[in-house]
């Protein structure tokens, strides 16, 4: 543990080092640096960590600059009449990252969305709170297109519109991990690319339009659920269109037709080793637990963040980098941890945990989590 604990502190504080932190506040309480993300996002340097205050701000873009934006209950972005796109993430360098965490997004019409396009450096959207309240009247949704490592983590989106779902994710690289996922009419919708889903909550919500349709919608791509994912229709398929579905055996379909896929889906079946982390503030801890199988070895891994790439023998990507720790050992479950060090300089880091589970001469990879220190 003290291994464990000590080596992330170093890195991290390598690769924050040079990081300026700032605060944002439009009530421009003591401390305040800019009243506006917008006019932070433009001024502060590269890597920056934003510390956001509670209050209603503008729609801000993040264009080819790593950030790390860090808010809170009550810290919303509210966009102006009929503006699609409350918070945009765009043309990241391999280099480059992104974090947002706690920040909602709201409009008193429309559905409004976080757009994350043409990245090739990591993403992680982290605690977002995007529901139909008096913030936002029909909800909110994500759309990711064109991106190498997005990660959603730990998020209730819900969007009541006509079409618009709360997922999107166009030729992309999206894991989904411990979500709530709602609509009135389709909840996610892929256009090539990868999508696994861990550990969520997909379901047709009460509250909407009547708009009784598949939860899943794939034009080609690949979709894997797992981690005890529960999909809830209204009697409608769960899956429709083109491309491949991969169910592991935890996957729960409720209310659904009696044939729940496309007959133009591919749909394959086969375990996929689940991973779960949580973690606290600053000063509080982190820990990883990956199930393992009984009989089997599974093999813990903590890092950050890289393109998901191939291993040979490894059946799904990989997406955590060289120099990661381990902690080896059998099932059912097997756990690591480390104390978060109270050392402001590891706000805004972003660490990723991923398991292998040794099983019949393979190696099986669970899905990527992970989360923002904050």
């Amino acid at each position: 543990m003290r291994s464990l604990q000590s080596t992330l502190l170093l890195t991290a504080l390598a690769t924050s080092a040079a990081a300026q932190t700032f605060v944002v506040d439009i009530n421009n309480g003591p401390g305040t640096d800019f009243t506006e993300i917008a006019a932070a996002v433009a001024a502060v340097p590269e890597g920056a960590v934003l510390t956001v205050r509670p209050g209603g701000y503008l729609p801000f873009h993040i264009d080819g600059k790593s950030l790390a934006l860090l808010g809170g209950p009550s810290v919303y972005v509210a966009i102006p009449f009929l503006e699609p796109n409350a918070i945009e993430i765009t043309n990241l360098a391999s280099h480059q990252s992104v974090n947002l965490r706690s920040i909602g997004i709201g409009a008193p019409l429309g559905v409004p969305r976080i757009s994350v396009r043409n990245c090739d450096g990591p993403v992680v959207l982290d605690n977002l709170q995007i529901r139909p309240d008096t913030v936002t009247a029909l909800g909110g949704r994500v759309v990711v297109s064109d991106c190498d490592h997005v990660l959603l983590v730990g998020s209730h989106l819900a969007a009541r519109g006509l079409w618009e779902s709360p997922i999107e994710s166009y030729n992309s690289q999206l894991t989904i991990d411990d979500c709530y996922l709602g609509s009135s009419g389709l909840v996610l919708r892929q256009g090539g690319g990868r999508i696994q889903v861990n550990n969520c909550r997909i379901e047709h919500e009460n509250g909407g339009p009547a708009l009784v349709t598949a939860l899943l919608y794939s034009t080609g791509g690949e979709v894997l659920l797992h981690g005890d994912t529960i999909l809830i229709g209204q009697g409608a398929e769960a899956g429709l269109g083109t491309g491949t579905i991969v169910l592991d055996p935890s996957t729960l379909l409720l209310n659904v037709t009696p044939v729940p896929f496309d007959p133009n889906l591919t749909i394959v079946q086969r375990a996929i080793p689940s991973l779960d982390v949580m973690t606290g503030p600053l000063g509080g801890s982190a820990v990883a637990l990956l199930e393992v199988p009984a009989g089997n070895t599974g093999l813990l891994a903590v890092g950050f963040p890289a393109t998901p790439y191939q291993v040979p023998g490894v059946i799904d990507p990989v997406w955590i980098g060289e120099g990661v720790l381990r902690a080896i050992g059998s099932g059912p479950v097997i756990a690591a941890g480390y104390a978060i060090p109270n050392d402001p300089s590891i706000r805004g880091v972003s660490v990723r945990w991923q398991g292998l589970v040794l099983e019949a001469g393979q190696f099986l990879a669970s899905n990527v989590s992970g989360y923002v220190h904050y």
